[in-house]
């Protein structure tokens, strides 16, 4: 499990400053892969929630209900399909 202070480190405790740019590469797209499965975004998203409400209304409740009221205002049309980001879904 990756934690913040480990992404300056590059995730294996070396300075960040020391990787090569494919090592960089490598390590950042696994770090983006683990902060994209759903329960470690569902982490994140309480995290957020509890250490920074003002930010969690901002970026995710305000967002989700702008985009239900969007949906909600299509009830005319017969099929739709919505495409939000995982922190959007529960």
């Amino acid at each position: 499990e990756l934690v913040p202070s480990q992404v300056a480190s590059g995730g294996n405790g070396a300075d960040i400053g020391d990787l090569s740019d494919e090592e960089f590469r490598k390590e950042f797209s696994t770090f983006v892969e683990t902060m994209k499965a759903k329960e470690n975004v569902k982490k994140i998203m309480f995290q957020l929630e509890r250490v920074a409400p003002a930010l969690y209304e901002a970026l995710v409740s305000e967002r989700d209900a702008y985009m239900a009221a969007g949906l909600n205002g299509l009830n005319e049309i017969e099929t739709i399909v919505a495409v939000m980001g995982v922190a959007h879904v529960d």
